[in-house]
């Protein structure tokens, strides 16, 4: 190695934050695993799993060196994970030295933790993006010191690490009337291409064996795309390139789903409620074509702005009268989407005309005992319209949209 960089992870606790080492922990491990074939210009995670260790009258610390050649590698950080309970402050790391110290105050010999753990320290490194060599990533120095001063030596391996060179980046990059289009990369027997959708991932990468593909038929949904292209290499000396940088945007317009509506008496307003249920997406519609019919005659268009709302009664609309409706849905954007379709016919509705007030013509039976049922059978109401008024019986309060606010048969005390 040219140059050699050494961090020393250093452990010390206070003895009543309790690792341990007994008799029969003499010698623990540290296992030193990662991938052993890198790109160039990648960052890699190596995890140093130490073994052996128990929490049972502690010890003072735990010495490790790591060593690495700074030709190839460039450190970036390094992680901790400890066993519950365990409760150290996060490392730091400085001039290649890496410590970590209990936290203050954070047990005593009272609460010691007595459970077994495996501590390891999870490390990234960049692989920088000229290396070519082959490299080792090697632990030494394993060793801690018990509650009574014992040194106990631990065993750890070493990793040889094959750096393969990145292929270049494929530039420039563009889309034609979705058809993606790149430039050739040297030694590239493949690629891999990833479509966006408004700046989000869409669906998984393609592969292709051209410097093109051609989304234009896949494409169906309305919104803006972009894509990027990863040059892949077969050959065991060369790794995959870096994501391209992304393409200039293609616009493609979708259509808008038809909507479904459903339309009731509105006897509160007069004429009828209706009700919409879209499914497209939040943003994309500006407003609803409501499409009334008398039987298979259309009479008007009205718009809606809600998904929910009042026809009045009008010259098309009249009160006692029986109407389907149709909806269709208008685009908020013409470049993305166009308007839907209309829906299929709604159930009949008769439309009502508005109530002014409610009046009592005759009484319900009025004498119980406890626990004998309400009876309201014998309940007629006047009900006054703007425009007249009509006598109901109890029996056809649901066609009147009527309701009380006792139920009839309910147990009375």
């Amino acid at each position: 190695m040219k140059k050699i960089a050494l961090f020393i992870c250093t452990l010390i606790l206070a003895a009543a934050v309790a690792f341990a080492v007994s008799a029969d922990d003499a010698k623990f491990t540290v296992e030193l695993t990662g991938p052993e074939v890198v790109n160039a210009g990648k960052t890699v995670d190596y995890v140093l799993t130490v073994k052996g260790i128990k929490l049972t009258n502690g010890i003072l610390g735990l010495d490790m060196n790591v060593s690495y050649d700074t030709d190839v590698f460039e450190f970036v950080s390094v992680t901790c994970t400890q066993p519950d309970g365990w409760n150290e402050k996060p490392y730091k790391a400085k001039n290649g030295v890496i410590e970590f110290h209990a936290a203050e105050g954070s047990a005593n010999a009272e609460n010691a933790v007595k459970k077994d753990g495996v501590l390891k320290f999870s490390i990234s490194f960049k692989v920088k993006t000229d290396a070519t060599k082959t490299s080792e990533i090697t632990v030494s120095g394993v060793e801690c010191v018990g509650t009574d001063l014992e040194l106990s030596s631990g065993t750890a391996n070493r990793l040889t690490v094959k750096i393969r060179k990145a292929l270049a980046a494929p530039s420039p990059v563009s889309f034609d009337n979705g058809v993606a289009k790149w430039s050739a990369v040297e030694n590239a027997d493949s690629y891999s291409v990833q479509i966006y959708k408004d700046g989000k991932e869409s669906g998984s990468p393609v592969s292709a064996k051209r410097t093109e593909y051609d989304f234009s038929k896949k494409l169906t949904s309305g919104g803006s795309y972009c894509f990027t292209v990863v040059a892949v290499s077969d050959k065991p000396e060369y790794g995959d390139s870096e994501e391209s940088a992304k393409s200039a945007s293609y616009t493609v317009k979708g259509k808008l789903a038809a909507p479904k509506i459903v339309l009731s008496p509105d006897y509160e307003n007069g004429g009828l409620k209706y009700q919409i249920t879209d499914t497209n997406p939040d943003g994309s519609v500006a407003q609803y074509v409501i499409e009334i019919y008398s039987g298979k005659n259309k009479l008007a268009d009205y718009e809606a702005a809600g998904k929910a709302g009042n026809l009045p009664c009008d010259t098309h609309i009249k009160a006692g009268t029986a109407y389907t409706a149709k909806v269709s849905a208008v685009a908020e954007n013409d470049k993305l989407y166009s308007d839907s379709d209309s829906s299929a016919a709604s159930a009949a509705a008769k439309a009502a005309a508005k109530i002014k007030n409610i009046t009592i013509k005759t009484l319900p039976k009025l004498s119980y005992v406890d626990g004998e049922k309400l009876d309201l059978s014998a309940l007629v109401v006047t009900v006054n319209y703007e425009s007249g008024h009509e006598d109901v019986k109890f029996a056809d309060f649901e066609e009147f949209g009527l309701e009380t606010s006792i139920a009839n048969g309910k147990k009375l005390s």
